[in-house]
């Protein structure tokens, strides 16, 4: 791993299938909320791109009970997830350089940190004042122990550990 678009799709992993993720929301491909509680789903030029029987059963995912973690009738392409992948990439590292003016001044790997925390948590980002105030300062032990500090850190498990890690030395992780 040696750049961020693969850092983040190495932490959310890839599925053709819809699956509830650690907050309990319907996710597909690398990260792509779709759950209709959260104003999300397919772009209708995927949804256009399925039939009719697949169509259905995205449209039933708003209906099921919460002990249901996976919903492998409601699928799609590799080749949709990774468009979906390279719209939703392009747009999170756009919002993430405009929120956090200075991101670009970093080097890569803690620029890819960034990102991923930004693909990860979106705006809820910048409640992590002290993480990123000690990373604008290039305070990195400060900023990693920071990072591992946060609900979020539990929340996420060794994705955590591993982005508090490259914080800290700068370098790209080991799979």
């Amino acid at each position: 791993m040696n750049n961020a678009k693969d850092l983040i799709e190495f932490h959310e992993g890839r599925r053709l299938h819809a699956y509830r993720d650690s907050l309990g929301f319907w996710t597909i491909g690398i990260g792509r909320l779709i759950d209709a509680r959260k104003g999300a789903k397919l772009p209708d030029h995927i949804l256009e791109q399925l039939s009719p029987a697949v169509q259905r059963e995205f449209d039933a995912l708003a209906g099921l009970p919460m002990t249901t973690t996976k919903w492998p009738a409601a699928r799609i392409s590799n080749e949709q997830v990774d468009e979906l992948y390279a719209a939703d990439f392009e747009e999170h590292c756009r919002e993430c350089d405009e929120v956090i003016s200075w991101v670009k001044e970093l080097d890569p790997v803690r620029q890819a940190v960034l990102y991923d925390m930004y693909f990860n948590m979106r705006r809820r980002l910048l409640d992590f004042k002290n993480t990123l105030a000690f990373m604008r300062a290039k305070k990195w032990a400060d900023a990693s122990s920071n990072m591992l500090r946060s609900k979020w850190a539990v929340q996420v498990g060794k994705r955590a550990t591993r982005l508090a890690e490259m914080v800290r030395t700068g370098e790209w992780p080991k799979r």
